[in-house]
């Protein structure tokens, strides 16, 4: 075997392969992805950077609509998602228009006729 492809989900499995390959002179062929950022990285032993030695950039701590809808790869992104998506409109929406009305039932009421698109 003179080249290793791995198909890896963490990087401590990441890191400890590409140990294991820097020891026995393996070359590697390292891709992956992490929400919508993808990577390669050819490490050609002993000739190049290995891929422990390489340090990616800090990650985003916030959640973007892109990665929050379509890639869940974070636990934060799962309850961000969860939070606008289905508990607001469910619970959060319906309570404050209810409060609303029982506040102020005349001034909700023209309110919502003001708003409205339709005739009548």
């Amino acid at each position: 075997m003179d080249l290793v492809i791995p198909a890896l989900n963490s990087i401590e499995s990441r890191t400890y392969l590409d140990k294991q390959c820097a020891w026995y002179s393996k070359s590697m062929l390292e891709s992956g992805v992490d929400g919508v950022k993808a990577s390669s990285q050819m490490i050609i032993a002993p000739k190049t950077q290995i891929y422990s030695d390489s340090h990616d950039p800090p990650r985003f701590e916030t959640c973007m609509k892109c990665v929050e809808g379509n890639f869940n790869v974070q636990p934060m992104h799962t309850w961000s998602w969860s939070v606008n998506e289905i508990f607001e409109p469910l619970f959060k929406d319906p309570t404050n228009t209810a409060y609303g009305f029982l506040k102020d039932p005349v001034g909700y009421l023209a309110e919502m006729k003001k708003n409205s698109t339709t005739s009548g």
